[in-house]
């Protein structure tokens, strides 16, 4: 089956359940480094998590995966919740 038929049957399919938008996130994570001295590098060191990784989460919009942000505020020692809050809620 070509691609452009089975994307226009995924649309079809996908079109009669109600869109999920990204929440919108509030990122502390480069304020709780810089009130502690810690660089990204550092970070990296102790998160195991690449350079690269963590400058997606530099952004003030970064919304990383629970993983991620589980990793992220272990090395820190702080709950997720310190370094990235819901601003607004998923719809409903």
């Amino acid at each position: 089956m070509p691609l452009a038929l089975l994307q226009r049957g995924a649309r079809r399919i996908c079109s009669g359940m109600p869109s999920r938008s990204t929440p919108a996130v509030t990122n502390r994570l480069p304020r709780v480094l810089r009130r502690r001295g810690i660089t990204w590098t550092e970070l990296a060191r102790r998160t195991l998590l690449s350079r690269g990784h963590l400058e997606r989460l530099r952004s003030r919009h970064a919304n990383p995966r629970l993983v991620v942000a589980e990793r992220v505020a272990a090395a820190l020692d702080v709950p997720v919740e310190s370094l990235w809050q819901l601003v607004e809620p998923w719809p409903h």
